[in-house]
């Protein structure tokens, strides 16, 4: 398989194209160059982040609908009243206070 032909053989493709901005984020084409400055611009931002942001990745006429599916599901959420990040753990002191 060609690299860049990973969601055209996937049967999955359609919903991801249609859910994903691949215009702005190039997932199925790993080899362009546009690819190559998202996949730098994102290991720069979690060097100096700890996290990264893809703002708009999903296209916006999804959005309300996996916004009110994730309410749906919120009441099954793990609610604690301690502080822990997105992996379980403590969060990390050396990031400064307010820091995602």
């Amino acid at each position: 398989m060609h690299k860049n032909q990973i969601l055209q053989s996937d049967p999955q493709s359609d919903i991801i194209e249609s859910i994903v901005d691949l215009v702005a984020y190039p997932l199925h084409l790993p080899e362009s160059d546009a690819y190559q400055r998202l996949l730098t611009s994102a290991r720069e931002q979690l060097a100096l982040e700890g996290c990264v942001r893809f703002s708009q990745f999903i296209k916006k006429h999804w959005q309300q609908n996996l916004r009110t599916e994730t309410e749906s599901l919120a009441p099954l959420a793990l609610f604690s009243r301690e502080e822990y990040t997105a992996y379980g753990t403590a969060p990390d002191p050396s990031f400064p206070e307010g820091h995602p």
